[in-house]
């Protein structure tokens, strides 16, 4: 091997690594521009996402509510849900939802109690038509559609949701029943002439039928 040769191989190779303190500033340096890039991108992400979802909240100037079956509940009775919706502090969206939560409250309460009315042996099976027409002779006759008692007594039962409960309609044939027991044979049949309403229609009607205008 010549003597050039020789001093090249044996010439020393050029420094490549760094010292410890250059190792650890570099570290917190990729460190520091890691979190600030997080801290970027989580600003951009919850920003908006945050003034997106901020509802409006307390009760409208006025409500705004739709009864969604006809005839269950009163322009009264809606109006006195609005003010017990804004003593709450509740949206338009909170009263509409609570009010349908109350409506399908009654309806299943009807329901259920008409259920039982008609599985009684006493007042329903195969005598419930003739309780309802007792039941229907004294709401008439003691109180007419048309009157302050007879129309306030309708909506209690309606929008209470117990027209059809068993005690209520029990009460009521019995004072239909002694009227028609109590009335000259070929008289009539307790009604007043300006009552045509059917109790069926105001009282027995159930969620999947029409409530009636009573």
């Amino acid at each position: 091997m010549s003597e050039t040769a020789t001093a090249v191989a044996e010439q020393p190779a050029p420094e490549t690594t760094q010292t410890a303190g250059e190792i650890a500033a570099a570290a917190a340096a990729a460190a520091a521009a890691t979190t600030a890039a997080a801290e970027t991108a989580t600003q951009t992400e919850t920003t908006p996402a945050t003034e997106t979802a901020a509802p409006a909240s307390g009760p409208p100037e006025k409500y705004a509510l739709t009864v969604p079956v006809e005839g269950i509940v009163s322009a009264e009775g809606v109006q006195a849900f609005a003010e017990e919706a804004r003593a709450l502090g509740l949206t338009n969206a909170q009263a509409q939802a609570s009010l349908e939560r109350r409506i399908d409250g009654f309806l299943a309460q009807s329901d259920a109690d008409l259920a039982a009315l008609t599985a009684d042996p006493t007042y329903g099976g195969a005598k419930l038509a003739e309780t309802q027409k007792f039941a229907e002779s004294a709401l008439n006759r003691f109180a007419p559609k048309g009157t302050p008692h007879g129309d306030g007594l309708r909506s209690l039962l309606r929008e209470s949701g117990r027209g059809n409960a068993l005690g209520i309609v029990a009460f009521m044939a019995a004072i239909g029943k002694a009227m028609a027991e109590d009335r000259p044979v070929g008289g009539g049949d307790g009604r007043t002439s300006d009552a045509p309403v059917r109790l069926a229609d105001a009282m027995y009607a159930g969620s999947t039928s029409k409530p009636a205008d009573a």
